[in-house]
């Protein structure tokens, strides 16, 4: 215990040592709109802790243990995001010493020798913690949910093995209720921090099918994964048939289809395997949009033969799971942590941060297998090989990954190298002109605005957001509004079009781009609004449109607006936020009634976040 303690400690210094200079990089991407609200908990607003916790939107459950970690630490943002990253690492190692308590279980299942399970736990664990695929996980702060839910995952693995133990050695009640336990609690807490905590369920079951197949089951045992693993999984699989046409309605948002997704998932699978084994230097980093997608089976040429792979391997990890447990073991894992987003989910097409629990498995697969060369080839010329060139990969990966967690401290460098690395993708060209902003270098900016107009022609975002960042500097060449137009009504629009509108109409309002009227803006939202294709989008533009009108003293039309974005998403904020209007508007008795059906229609969770804000409200309509 006292060895496996230090060598533990050791491992955690050296951990910490290479992500150090990474800790004082700053928030990027999704950060912003998952943590923004964190604002109004060092406000005089009314229940701010549920307001926050309750109104996440990363997922269908809205992830409020990993909202209420953020909660916890409302006094470092926006300013000191070190302190987020801090946690980030601190739950990182937590998770590599899990890992390798997990490891050691399942080590004592495959009835290896203490010193041989100590040396593979610890050589897989080690390997996880310093991987340069981990670092957008624990650098990028938002991923504190994916952390989280591995935490919970593993901590109910762990109790699930120790009751399954139990189980074998005829300890009935101490093995059931750790197995309970394990599972339900652990899958509750993991889910609720991430919605694919619910694969704990199929991680669970390919434990028990590979690795743990010697153990003891009795028949009680059916019993038991009837109601806490068959059951949940048939559960969830209603849900999502019945779900089906709601969650793929997405889509429409997205640069491909539902066919298109499932043929390039298995390519994407295939390239984080590569990334996780052969490390490939040059290919980490967050914004991985522009992987080029299969729009039929041959187109790329790749996209049958990789499938038929994956078939291949997935049936012969099925097939030998008795006689290469730790083979199947890593195969199985892997693909069944990716079930949920790498399937039919709307999800965007690559993240490096969807390995964090998945590459666990092939990892232990790899070093089990390397070890087992090693010893079963010591008199074979390949022996020296495997030594020297597992001893360079050994030093390859903790050096890519300190060399990932400097470039994150540096973020103009950081955002000019992932554009430069894929100069086809949206969001690291996006992030590349909003990095070199802040430093005032609006020229640089625009150029990446021009790169993106050329790479996506039939988009609006682009022209958009170049008008929109025209603001900055009258120096920048602005799109010809009569041209521009008739153009938002026909091309393609995304995720940053709304963005790019409402930055436009906040320097508007204020007055703070040159001469750009409101009326102009308006313009501009009527054309979005027009476009066929703008149904994704329409909550947020109406909501935007309407906050224009209502900015500029047209409370009657901006009602009417607001309800059309109502009418799509029937929020509480924009319920309350009409309440306000039909107030300023003068409408006292309207705003009465329409507060009194508020309250008549929330659930009691609902009444409990919201009350005192309509109160509030109910006394001004009152006065």
């Amino acid at each position: 215990t006292v060895r496996y303690s230090l060598v533990l400690v050791l491992l955690a210094f050296v951990t910490l040592a290479i992500y150090w200079q990474g800790l004082s990089s700053g928030f990027i991407f999704d950060d912003y709109p998952n943590l923004q609200a964190l604002s109004i908990l060092n406000s005089d607003a009314p229940k701010p802790w549920l307001h926050f916790i309750a109104e996440g939107f990363s997922g269908t459950l809205g992830r409020p243990l990993s909202l209420f970690s953020f909660a916890l630490q409302a006094s470092a943002w926006p300013d000191n995001p070190a302190a987020f990253k801090w946690v980030n690492l601190a739950l990182h190692l937590l998770n590599g010493g899990l890992l390798f308590a997990l490891l050691l279980q399942i080590g004592k299942q495959l009835n290896l020798s203490q010193n041989y399970r100590f040396i593979l736990a610890i050589s897989t664990a080690a390997i996880w913690l310093l991987h340069p695929l981990n670092v957008s996980t624990v650098l990028y702060v938002v991923q504190r949910m994916t952390q989280l839910s591995t935490l919970f995952s593993l901590l109910g693995l762990l109790a699930y093995v120790h009751g399954r133990q139990a189980i074998a050695q005829e300890q009935w009640k101490k093995g059931w209720l750790w197995m309970s336990v394990g599972i339900g609690l652990g899958g509750i807490l993991a889910t609720l921090s991430k919605e694919n905590g619910i694969l704990l369920i199929l991680y669970t079951l390919v434990l028990e099918f590979t690795v743990l197949q010697n153990l003891a089951r009795p028949r009680q045992w059916y019993w038991w994964a009837s109601v806490f693993l068959y059951a949940p999984l048939f559960i969830l699989i209603v849900y999502f048939t019945y779900r089906f046409e709601a969650l793929t309605q997405t889509y429409q948002a997205r640069p491909f289809s539902l066919t298109e997704r499932l043929l390039t998932q298995p390519r994407v699978l295939l390239d984080y395997v590569a990334k996780l084994l052969l490390l490939r230097p040059t290919q980490f980093g967050l914004f991985q949009d522009d992987f080029p997608t299969s729009h039929s089976a041959l187109n790329p040429i790749s996209t049958l033969p990789v499938i038929l792979a994956w078939c291949a391997v997935m049936l012969a990890a099925i097939w030998w799971r008795v006689r290469w447990p730790v083979f199947a073991f890593g195969v199985l894992w892997f693909l069944a942590g990716h079930v949920l987003e790498s399937s039919f989910i709307p999800l965007l097409m690559y993240f490096e941060h969807r390995n964090y629990l998945p590459s666990m498995g092939l990892l232990f697969a790899l070093v089990y297998g390397v070890a087992w060369s090693l010893n079963h080839l010591r008199q074979s010329p390949a022996f020296k090989a495997i030594l020297v060139l597992g001893g360079l990969w050994l030093c390859a990966a903790p050096l890519l990954t300190f060399n990932e967690a400097r470039l994150w401290h540096q973020p103009i460098v950081q955002a000019t190298v992932w554009a430069q690395t894929h100069p086809s993708s949206r969001l690291a060209l996006y992030n590349a002109a909003a990095a070199v902003a802040t430093k005032g270098q609006y020229e640089e900016m625009h150029r990446y605005y021009v790169q993106l107009q050329q790479a996506y022609p039939e988009e609006v975002s682009p022209p958009l957001t170049m008008l929109a960042a025209s603001c900055y500097s009258p120096r920048l060449p602005a799109p010809n509004i009569a041209e521009l137009l008739p153009f938002l009504s026909q091309g393609l629009l995304d995720a940053h079009t709304p963005s790019a509108v409402s930055f436009l109409a906040t320097r508007v309002l204020n007055q703070r781009c040159g001469a750009m009227s409101v009326d102009t803006v308006e313009q501009i939202l009527q054309q979005l609004l027009a476009n066929p294709r703008a149904t994704p989008y329409a909550e947020d533009l109406y909501t935007i449109y309407a906050q224009l009108l209502a900015e500029t003293r047209r409370f009657e039309p901006a009602i009417e607006m607001l309800d059309k974005a109502l009418a799509i998403s029937n929020i509480v904020p924009l319920q309350l936020q009409r309440g306000a209007w039909l107030i300023q508007a003068g409408q006292t008795a309207s705003a009465q009634q329409y507060l009194t059906d508020l309250k008549n229609g929330w659930s009691w969770w609902q009444w409990e976040i919201y009350q005192d804000t309509w109160q509030q409200l109910a006394d001004l309509a009152a006065i």
